[in-house]
């Protein structure tokens, strides 16, 4: 594989990212998680190169900020989603306490 069809995969990966991240912030998680099985194919893709023959520094420092900032989206979107699920379980719970025995 040479310099060229490197960066041009690492680049590739890196918009994908930048796509799931916008993805993550409108809240569609259909498109992150397809998004996620293009960048681990992409990812294998540059693993089955075995080493990059040039050195990817710029690449790399970049690749992980994207994947942290995906990263605390998603455990940001993960929080609220549980805090909204144990309010639903409280007011179930609530709505239980008050209902009639016979359920009407």
């Amino acid at each position: 594989m040479n310099a060229n069809e490197q960066t041009q995969l690492l680049d590739d990966l890196q918009s994908l990212l930048e796509r799931q991240i916008e993805a993550a912030r409108a809240d569609d998680l259909f498109t992150v998680e397809k998004l996620a099985r293009e960048c681990t194919e992409r990812a294998a893709e540059i693993g089955h190169a075995k080493t990059l023959k040039h050195p990817c520094g710029d690449h790399e420092q970049r690749l992980k900020e994207l994947h942290r900032q995906l990263e605390c989206i998603l455990a940001d979107k993960l929080a609220v989603t549980e805090q909204q699920l144990s309010l639903v379980q409280k007011s179930k719970k609530l709505f239980a306490t008050y209902r009639p025995p016979n359920g009407k």
